[in-house]
């Protein structure tokens, strides 16, 4: 029976990697004169952009720290991210879980504070026992750590949590964790090629949460 549910936030929440891609793209051809393409775009997805920028590096010969590179696009990025509302589904499926009597965490590669301000924002905070950010783990996404972490704050044995998460970094990390991944594909992580994962639903309009009980 469920007890708990772990959301990913980035691309779960808000569609935040919607916005993430222009503002990327047109930095790098911009500053380096370069296209940047879906595949190196989706490497970054869930997790962070290291393995991206190391290949770009290497292809244009001109190594892009990753101060330097966060520091170019954040401004754009938060400023773009700012009024954007909670995906499909959300908001309802955090109050029938939390009316059920379920807890609910979210854990994200992403600093604690970036969940923290847009779930305050979105009026959505009441409905969150746990907050994991990749700042509080050594290991961020594909690893498992960050839901570890949410399953022992939690305090619910992993056949009783599932997870929601759009990517593949995400699906790795919930599948290491031994936690049930049911994968919701957004506009940029349709594109990927999921497998392992316990369910795939197109929106969380589309999750069944009485089916859990």
């Amino acid at each position: 029976m469920l007890e708990g549910i772990i959301f990913d936030f980035d691309g779960v929440i808000i569609d935040t990697e919607y916005e993430w891609y222009p503002i990327i793209m047109d930095w790098f051809k911009e500053t380096h004169d370069y296209d940047l393409l879906m595949e190196e775009y989706l490497m970054c997805i869930g997790s962070n952009s290291n393995k991206m920028l190391k290949i770009v590096s290497e292809k244009i010969g001109t190594e892009i720290t990753i101060d330097d590179y966060h520091d170019a696009i954040f401004p754009t990025f938060k400023e773009n991210t700012q009024k954007l509302p909670a995906m499909s589904g959300v908001e309802a499926l955090m109050k029938d879980a939390k009316a059920k009597g379920l807890k609910i965490a979210i854990a994200t590669s992403s600093p604690r504070n970036h969940p923290l301000t847009h779930l305050k924002r979105l009026d959505l905070l009441e409905y969150v026992d746990v907050i994991v950010g990749g700042d509080e783990v050594e290991n961020i996404k594909p690893e498992p750590d960050l839901f570890n972490k949410a399953q022992q704050l939690l305090g619910i044995d992993n056949d009783k949590l599932i997870i929601f998460e759009d990517s593949l970094n995400g699906l790795h990390a919930g599948v290491k964790a031994g936690i049930d991944v049911i994968v919701v594909p957004n506009r940029i992580t349709k594109h990927l090629k999921f497998e392992g994962h316990h369910d795939m639903i197109e929106s969380l309009d589309h999750f069944d949460l009485e089916s859990y009980l």
